[in-house]
């Protein structure tokens, strides 16, 4: 397969597996009040992802293995460090230009068991296989080129499987999210992006690209855990 048409195949593929996700799971319906529409949408993301690699491995090299702690080290703090930087910085810049703030992301009305099952297991481990097992494994070619941010390589196919994840959350636009909520998630998102295929290209483990994305939204998880301690001092 030709580089062009892995680029082109990989891009309508991905696109058409994320939104056919989000399409169907709102016609599935489970009477479970603990369960929600998200998880069926991440169950159905994670079996048209696995269906993808299976059907395209003859291009495709995947691979996911338990992950060695010591090697998971580096990219958690990484994540960590750098979600705490982005945070500060992006508020900053919306102070500065007058942004609305204090709008937040849909999934934090979620109990933090609801968000600790369904965001930072659930949705880690189906999108990471999606955007980083299949779409930036097929874009494997294109890993010879790149630029070096901190004396690290950020390969070309990273930053073009970063930028399609982050495009991917325009869906929040069904929310009702403000233009500026929009653009403030790309932004995160295809950073953390771009540290989740990073290690991903630097191990060939896609687990290594789950640990990434699950360490930011469990940070994303703390909101609600400061606010569940709040209502229990309350009712002390």
């Amino acid at each position: 397969m030709k580089n062009s048409e892995r680029l082109v195949y990989g891009i309508a593929l991905t696109a058409a597996i994320y939104f056919a996700a989000v399409l169907l799971s709102p016609l599935i319906k489970i009477n479970n009040a603990f369960i929600t529409k998200s998880f069926i949408t991440y169950v159905i993301l994670f079996s048209l992802s696995a269906l993808a690699i299976l059907l395209m491995k003859k291009h495709l090299r995947y691979s996911i293995s338990m992950p060695k702690f010591k090697l998971m080290l580096r990219p958690v703090v990484i994540t960590l460090m750098s979600y705490v930087g982005l945070s500060l910085l992006l508020s900053f810049i919306a102070k500065l230009s007058g942004a609305p703030q204090g709008e937040v992301h849909p999934a934090i009305r979620l109990h933090p068991l609801q968000f600790l099952c369904f965001i930072v297991l659930a949705a880690s481990i189906a999108e990471e296989i999606l955007f980083r097992g299949f779409f930036l494994n097929l874009l494997a070619p294109f890993k010879q080129k790149g630029i070096r941010i901190l004396n690290r390589k950020i390969s070309l196919s990273v930053m073009i499987s970063a930028l399609l994840f982050g495009l991917a959350h325009l869906s929040l636009i069904s929310y009702g999210c403000s233009a500026y909520f929009l653009i403030r998630t790309i932004v995160f998102t295809s950073s953390i992006g771009l540290i989740a295929g990073y290690y991903q290209e630097k191990y060939n483990n896609n687990a290594y690209a789950i640990v990434v994305h699950m360490t930011s939204n469990l940070l994303g998880m703390l909101p609600l855990l400061l606010m569940a301690l709040y209502k229990i001092r309350l009712i002390l």
